[in-house]
């Protein structure tokens, strides 16, 4: 069994009247774009009949409409749509897609110049991280299509 751990993502914080063509492109390309890439590349290298579960790790952005996070969440609902259409494309093959969605973690994806957020009760990374391999590579006789993380509050 090979695995892919698409988890790559640069957010932004600012209001929809701040879009630009570079901003947009930035978002996308580190949400979007990098993803598709490099999932297109594995399914090219990977034998059809060799087992692959591609695990793309977006945010609860991709589920959920949030302000001043306009270019984000498109680009992440942008991740989610080719997460599922992929899966569909992929049925009945040794290609299993699983969608992950944590929500806040405490990361530097945070540090936003001006601001000061308090990120004390956001998940652990290497917590969530713990959670997603459990969930991926334990299979028995069944897997794991999508996974919502959340914090406790």
């Amino acid at each position: 069994m090979e695995y892919l751990f698409n988890n790559a993502g640069m957010g932004l914080f600012t209001k929809a009247q701040n879009s630009t063509s570079a901003l947009i492109d930035t978002i996308f390309e580190a949400n979007l774009k990098g993803m598709i890439l490099l999932t297109s590349e594995i399914l090219r290298l990977t034998p059809d009949e060799q087992e692959l579960t591609i695990v793309n790790i977006m945010s609860t952005s991709a589920l959920f409409g949030r302000s001043e996070e306009t270019i984000y969440c498109a680009a992440q609902w942008g991740a989610r749509g080719y997460t599922e259409a992929l899966r569909i494309e992929l049925k009945g093959t040794k290609r299993n897609i699983i969608a992950v969605y944590p929500g806040g973690m405490r990361t530097d994806f945070w540090k936003i110049p001006g601001q000061n957020r308090d990120i004390s009760s956001f998940m652990d990374p290497a917590e969530v991280a713990e959670k997603i391999v459990n969930a991926v590579i334990v299979t028995d006789k069944m897997f794991v299509t999508d996974i919502t993380i959340n914090r406790k509050k």
